[in-house]
């Protein structure tokens, strides 16, 4: 596969199509002077779903202004099926750099590609490629080598190409989530050319992976109070000004509220948020799963629906091959089955209780009314696992069967309980729709 002739103002056919909201990058200079630019980045999954709201606001209310987006990766997914126009990867890569882009992207795909994701090779390859190149020009061939092999994608910080990026849109103000990576990137590019940022906190419970990752920011939007006095105490994050907006990727949820409140199954059904990894020893490391370790949790799942009499079905974390969770079942017969439904709403409405470790599915699932069990597989290292410290969710050990029965059986038969644990969270989060209080930050920032 060839990478297509990049043109830093090419935009996706599709995307112009479905979009009602496409923009224009191809704007005569003189426009581009007088007209301010919101610059939105962002990778996929919750960090895509965070942001796509507000893109939607700032379009819908404010008119005057010129909303660009980036999407990198699964992110770029996400807003092709959200209907809004967007840039990639490809559309930075230099004449002068397609060849070693194609070059290093084709080494690296394998292993580094998942077809299930939505995201085409072609993507990937100007992914990978990419932020490889980034690292071989800042770095030099060795060192990047040596970087790549000691962190492999965790190591990509692509500064020189959201610099094309700057160069090419020239924006007013940046918005990302938290993530690390190519937002991080974004970030410091803004910070080094003067454009005032607004991140958006996409998790209650911030995380440093490796410790690289850096928020350095003008507003940082939190999700919820608990969430300001965490984010407040992170010395790797830094802000001028802290609001408390809620998160806008709980304002999808508002619709399924009702069906869940509705759904009155003839048996229960768990479903099981499955993560890649978990963090070991302190705040700093993370430790990927290995396919037994991926057995054991299924086994553990498998066990725990059989004890209850449950339909349990496994939604598998994006970045996963879902050939893991097959080969499993081929091996034990289980009727645990994979969730594969697209609208997370719509699995966490037709749910009787979520069993997960972290991820932004938890407070997805207790905005739409699902109670929680969530697991540690440390209890020192409690304070860094998604929602556990509102007291909300119900807790357990993973290592512990015992505990893990006995918080799902209280998630799923202990009404009174539930209600109380329910009323606690409405107290601790803003009621939605939370977008159009991001959109007044960003308006105070122009």
């Amino acid at each position: 596969m060839r990478i297509r002739k990049p043109n830093l103002f090419e935009m996706h056919d599709k995307a112009k199509e479905k979009s009602k909201l496409a923009i224009s990058l191809a704007a005569e200079p003189s426009t581009m002077m007088t007209q301010k630019t919101v610059l939105f980045v962002c990778y996929g999954g919750g960090h895509a779903q965070t942001l796509i709201p507000v893109i939607q606001e700032m379009n819908g209310t404010h008119p005057e202004l010129r909303c660009v987006v980036f999407g990198a990766t699964n992110g770029a997914v996400d807003l092709e099926r959200a209907g809004i126009a967007h840039l990639t990867y490809l559309d930075l890569i230099k004449d002068e750099d397609a060849e070693a882009v194609q070059e290093f992207g084709d080494q690296l795909l394998a292993g580094n590609h998942n077809p299930a994701s939505g995201v085409s090779e072609e993507q990937s390859i100007a992914y990978l490629g990419s932020n490889y190149l980034d690292l071989v020009k800042q770095h030099g061939p060795d060192a990047a080598q040596a970087k790549y092999d000691d962190l492999a994608r965790t190591a990509f910080l692509p500064l020189l190409a959201m610099e094309t990026l700057f160069e090419t849109v020239q924006p007013s103000v940046v918005i990302t989530t938290s993530s690390p990576r190519t937002e991080q990137a974004a970030r410091q590019v803004a910070k080094n050319a003067g454009v005032p940022v607004l991140v958006v906190a996409d998790t209650p419970y911030p995380y440093n992976r490796l410790g690289l990752n850096a928020v350095d920011c003008s507003t940082l939007c939190c999700p919820s109070v608990l969430a300001q006095d965490v984010w407040e105490q992170k010395d790797w994050v830094k802000f001028q000004k802290i609001a408390v907006t809620g998160n806008p990727a709980l304002d999808r949820f508002v619709p399924d509220m009702a069906r869940r409140a509705a759904f009155s199954p003839e048996k229960p059904v768990i479903l099981f948020a499955q993560q890649t990894g978990k963090i070991a020893d302190n705040e700093v490391k993370w430790s990927e799963f290995t396919q037994d370790d991926y057995f054991t949790h299924f086994d553990l799942w498998s066990k725990i629906s059989d004890h209850f009499g449950a339909e349990g079905k496994v939604r598998l974390h994006p970045s996963m091959q879902r050939s893991i969770f097959e080969d499993w079942q081929q091996k034990t017969q289980s009727t645990l089955r994979l969730d594969q439904d697209r609208n997370v709403g719509n699995s966490l409405a037709t749910s009787s209780i979520l069993v997960g470790n972290f991820s932004s599915i938890l407070a997805e699932a207790l905005m739409v009314g699902t109670p929680v069990v969530q697991y540690l597989y440390d209890e020192n290292l409690r304070q860094k696992d998604g929602v556990l410290d509102t007291g909300v969710p119900w807790e357990a050990m993973f290592s512990s069967e015992s505990t893990m029965l006995e918080a799902v059986n209280g998630a799923l038969n202990d009404g009174p309980e539930n209600l109380r644990r329910f009323e606690l969270f409405a107290e601790l989060q803003p009621i939605p729709p939370s977008a159009g209080r991001v959109c007044d930050e960003i308006i105070q920032l122009l």
